[in-house]
C-alpha cells in the first residue's frame, strides 16, 4: 500500500467520514484489504442467513418540517450495501481410473510391441483391433513360455546379425513377457540367467555372438531359466 492509499484509508477510518462523501470502488476495495472491521463484519454476513431488508419509506417533506433537507444542505448518503455471493460447493474430482494405473505395466508393453514392426506383425496382426483387444491379445500370447522362448530367439538374432547388445526396449519387453508368464506360477518362477562381465567363457553356460574369444566381455541378451530353474536359453555374450 502507498502513501496515497495509507491516507485515503486513515481518512475513511475516522469516525464520521461514511457519510460526508461518497464512497467509489476503490474506497470499498482499500476498506476490504486493509480494514479488519469491515471484513469481520461482511464474514459474519456470509454465515448469516439472508434476510429480507424491508426499505423504509422516504418521508414526506412539507414546509412546517424544519428537518427536511433542503438544497444548500450536505445530503445524508447511506453507507453503500455490500453485495456479497455465498461460495459455491466444492467441484468433485473426477474418479481415478484405477485400472488403467494398475495396467501401466501391461500398457507401456503393447507401446513398445506396436512400435516393433516385426513384433507387432507377429504379436497383433489386427492393426483394425481397438488398444483393449490388442492389450487381450498381446497378455495371451506373451503369458506362454514358448512364445518368451521365441521372442529370446528373434532378439539374439538381431544381435548377431547387427552386432550389438539388445536395445533397454528390448530387454524390458523381454523383462514384462517373462512377468507375464510368472503369473500362471504360484511359489516358483522363470527368470533372466544374467553373464558377468570377465568370466571365462563356458560353451555351457553362454551363447557366444562373436567368432573367438575365451573371457566374456559384455552380456548382449541375459539367459532365460525355467519356472524349474533350467536353463532354457543361454546368455548372449560377447567374448
Amino acid at each position: 500500500m502507498n502513501d496515497k492509499e495509507q491516507s485515503r484509508l486513515e481518512k475513511l477510518q475516522q469516525v464520521g467520514s461514511f457519510f460526508s462523501e461518497r464512497l467509489d470502488r476503490s474506497d470499498l476495495l482499500l476498506l476490504l484489504r486493509h480494514d479488519g472491521e469491515i471484513r469481520q463484519a461482511i464474514l459474519q454476513m456470509v454465515d448469516q442467513p439472508a434476510e429480507a431488508v424491508t426499505e423504509p419509506d422516504e418521508p414526506d417533506c412539507t414546509e412546517e418540517e424544519s428537518f427536511c433537507p433542503s438544497e444548500t444542505q450536505v445530503s445524508v448518503v447511506e453507507p453503500p450495501r455490500l453485495a456479497y455471493r455465498l461460495p459455491a460447493e466444492p467441484a468433485v474430482p473426477p474418479a481415478r481410473d484405477s485400472w488403467r494405473e494398475e495396467l501401466s505395466p501391461e500398457l507401456e508393453l503393447l507401446a513398445w510391441v506396436q512400435a516393433d514392426e516385426a513384433l507387432c506383425a507377429a504379436w497383433l496382426g489386427q492393426p483394425d483391433e481397438t488398444a483393449a483387444r490388442q492389450l487381450v491379445r498381446l497378455i495371451a500370447v506373451a503369458s506362454q513360455w514358448e512364445q518368451v522362448l521365441l521372442l529370446w530367439d528373434r532378439f539374439a538374432a538381431r544381435c548377431k546379425q547387427e552386432q550389438r547388445p539388445a536395445s533397454m526396449t528390448e530387454r524390458q519387453i523381454l523383462k514384462r513377457c517373462l512377468a507375464l508368464h510368472n503369473l500362471i506360477w504360484q511359489g516358483r518362477q522363470a527368470c533372466l540367467q544374467q553373464a558377468l562381465p570377465g568370466a571365462d567363457y563356458e560353451p555351457r553356460q553362454h551363447d557366444r555372438g562373436t567368432v573367438r574369444g575365451d573371457t566374456v566381455s559384455a552380456e548382449w541378451l541375459p539367459g532365460l531359466l525355467n519356472a524349474a530353474g533350467q536353463l532354457q536359453k543361454k546368455p548372449l555374450v560377447r567374448t
